[in-house]
């Protein structure tokens, strides 16, 4: 059995699909500021200057220190970079190949 759903009908999915998604993504924004402000409260009551819940610092020019759940991670500027320029070129070149063949089975 199909069931064709007029313009009304598809604008109001639409507009579910908006509002849940919004409701979710504030959600989770409440959620990490939650976070991150009940750590820092606790963190300067009981006067403790080790690991952060969640947050970050830079230590040098390039290498920053993260801080994710008690864990520090260090990440050098320059190799994510490297790395996000590598990804970036792989895409357009899948996306020129796409391209291309397109071309070719259109013809």
């Amino acid at each position: 059995m199909v069931i064709i759903m007029g313009r009304k009908e598809e604008k109001n999915k639409k507009n579910y699909y908006f509002f849940k998604s919004m409701s979710i993504l504030l959600i989770m924004i409440t959620m990490i500021v939650g976070i991150v402000s009940v750590d820092n409260s606790f963190r300067q009551l009981n006067k403790i200057d080790d690991n952060m819940a969640l947050g970050y610092c830079k230590i040098t020019k390039s290498l920053y220190e993260i801080h994710v759940c008690g864990e520090k991670l260090y990440i050098d500027e320059k190799k994510v970079k490297d790395k996000y320029i590598s990804i970036k070129n792989n895409i357009d070149i899948f996306i020129r190949d796409v391209q291309n063949k397109n071309d070719f089975f259109h013809k």
